[in-house]
């Protein structure tokens, strides 16, 4: 899936969160230095610096911004303000799965052969967004 960011987003941003997952589902790893993924994307470290402070925080961000894009399309559905704390995770269930098939290939590397409680760094963002969205219904 291509990242659909805000069109607000400087356009160094855009462009590194584009060809970060790009990279993961081509090579099936991340980018092995900042160095060589500057190189190959045709803007210097300096410049990645300015926008990410690791390799990781790239895909940590990735992923908030992904679920940040499915709650937000969830939440502004016209059924949402009827819908009860269980039907409101059960239709944000259903939009991640649907939304998951653009990026199934970056869920199998992220989560395959990890257990259910391990903690992967990469999907911080995620996990952050989650419990947020969570707590949210909890509230509902």
């Amino acid at each position: 899936m291509e990242s659909r960011l805000d069109i607000t987003a400087p356009p160094l941003r855009s462009q590194i969160f584009t060809a970060y997952p790009t990279h993961l589902r081509r090579e099936g790893s991340p980018p092995a230095t900042v160095f060589r993924f500057c190189e190959l994307n045709g803007f210097s470290e300096r410049e990645f610096f300015g926008e990410f402070p690791s390799l990781e925080a790239v895909e940590s961000a990735w992923w908030q911004a992904t679920l940040e894009r499915v709650t937000t399309s969830v939440g502004e559905g016209p059924e949402w303000a009827g819908f009860s704390a269980r039907h409101r995770m059960l239709a944000f269930l259903f939009a991640f799965s649907e939304a998951s098939l653009d990026f199934r290939a970056l869920l199998l590397l992220r989560l395959q052969g990890r257990g259910v409680l391990t903690d992967p760094a990469e999907i911080a963002g995620f996990q952050t967004h989650f419990l947020g969205f969570a707590h949210q219904l909890l509230d509902h």
